[in-house]
């Protein structure tokens, strides 16, 4: 399966996230944002540098990543995190803390 990501660095090894949370995980844990197309990269990077597409830094290059096929079989969905109510991902701390918790395995799943 290919995943895209625009990023200013050339190895998606996740260590931003040991240092920032974010919406799908908590401080501490490596984590790798991709998408499932070029455009949607993009807009990943426009939403979180509130720039204009013709501003985007220069050094920021698309990173085209095959990922193995058994990841496949990690695959989330919005139902699989889904609860009660209102679905899971909506929830505030609902989705770092699915991915973060201290059993959780060595590498998260998609969500697709």
């Amino acid at each position: 399966m290919i995943l895209w990501r625009i990023s200013n660095y050339s190895t998606p090894d996740g260590a931003g996230g040991l240092s920032a949370p974010g919406r799908w995980h908590l401080r501490g844990r490596r984590i790798v944002h991709c998408a499932p197309n070029p455009a949607t990269a993009l807009l990943e990077v426009l939403v979180h540098t509130r720039v204009d597409v013709d501003d985007v830094p220069a050094n920021f290059r698309y990173l085209e990543i095959d990922a193995p096929t058994r990841w496949l079989s990690r695959m989330w969905t919005r139902r699989r995190l889904a609860g009660p109510g209102r679905p899971a991902w909506r929830r505030p701390a609902a989705p770092a803390m699915s991915g973060s918790a201290p059993a959780a395995p060595p590498f998260s799943a998609f969500l697709r």
